[in-house]
């Protein structure tokens, strides 16, 4: 299969792809720049390669920068219409999942930090070769997050980007570093039916900060 997917909710922009059996790979340490870097790095990775080989787009729909969410779902609805390209979408949290879910443990928890003492969390039930959701994106205060830590006792495997208000010898933790590549590509070999690019719609969880002061 040969596919691009874009990641574009983090602060650093993260590319990754196949043509013909050759990795594509972008990964941007200019935080946030996405609205100048997005662009000139597809063109980059696509260079020498025909858009009529593509078989589909990958979108991380979010949660994660409400700008960075817009930009990247914006770009990937208008190569879907102008290339007539099938779109898989995905979130951060599944991402963040599949990053990590081979290395321990039948249930996995994602946790990103979204600023202001919240948190964004899913969480997944292991099966042989995927992950199920068994609880749905949400998000919670740090003080709601450790509390809903307090209560596993089971073997967790979690995946998170910051320091967990709460640590015990059941929780196997793995810090979330820039790099999502091998999430990106677990999931885009998951034979996940596409959609077409009036489908996607950004998954926000909460309002911007912005909003939340008017």
């Amino acid at each position: 299969m040969n596919y691009i997917s874009i990641d574009t909710a983090r602060k650093n922009l993260e590319i990754v792809g196949e043509y013909n059996q050759t990795e594509l790979y972008h990964l941007d340490q200019s935080p946030l720049q996405h609205s100048v870097t997005l662009m000139p790095a597809i063109e980059k990775l696509m260079k020498g390669r025909d858009w009529k080989d593509i078989d589909c787009i990958g979108i991380n729909l979010g949660p994660g920068s409400f700008t960075g969410i817009r930009i990247g779902v914006t770009t990937v609805k208008v190569f879907s219409y102008l290339k007539n390209i099938k779109v898989i979408p995905f979130n951060s949290l599944e991402m963040y999942a599949y990053n990590i879910y081979s290395a321990y443990g039948d249930t996995v928890i994602s946790a990103m930090y979204s600023g202001n003492a919240n948190v964004y969390i899913a969480v997944f039930e292991k099966n042989q070769n995927s992950l199920s959701q068994i609880l749905e994106p949400k998000v919670m205060n740090m003080d709601e997050f450790s509390r809903f830590l307090d209560v596993i006792d089971e073997q967790v495997l979690i995946a998170c980007d910051f320091d967990l208000p709460t640590k015990k010898d059941n929780f196997k933790i793995i810090k979330i570093e820039d790099s999502c590549k091998n999430g990106i590509i677990k999931i885009m070999h998951q034979n996940r039916k596409a959609v077409g690019h009036n489908e996607l719609e950004p998954l926000y969880i909460q309002v911007p900060q912005a909003q939340k002061n008017l």
